[in-house]
């Protein structure tokens, strides 16, 4: 799912990036400032970032998106997709909640044969 967030005000965001084009990764939050505006707004460590300032994000390198987000001005429009961490939450609850059994059991004869 993609959520557009508009952050006003100027910097400091509240957030930090991680990957880009040169590191062959999404761009992402890496982690948001407690009570920031990038945590006011909801943004969350995973969400991929698609663009900065409705610039496409997929082929910036780090430094381009950090220069994209510093050249913002006042305000700075992020476009979030945020399905990853939900498909991977209901992968862990469906493990952990239907599978449990079956995942300790595997884990028992896993560690059985490693000795």
């Amino acid at each position: 799912m993609k959520k557009v967030v508009s952050l006003k005000g100027g910097s400091p965001w509240g957030f930090r990036l991680v990957g880009g084009s040169d590191f062959r990764s999404v761009l992402a939050i890496s982690r948001t400032t407690f009570g920031g505006k990038a945590d006011v707004a909801g943004l969350k460590p995973t969400d991929k970032i698609v663009s900065i300032n409705n610039q496409p994000t997929s082929t910036m390198t780090h430094q381009n998106a950090k220069d994209a987000v510093k050249n913002a001005g006042t305000t700075l429009t992020l476009e979030i997709e945020w399905f990853v961490i939900v498909f991977i939450i209901l992968i862990h609850i469906y493990l952990n909640y239907f599978h449990s059994v079956n995942i300790t059991q595997n884990l028992k004869s896993l560690s059985k044969s490693l000795y």
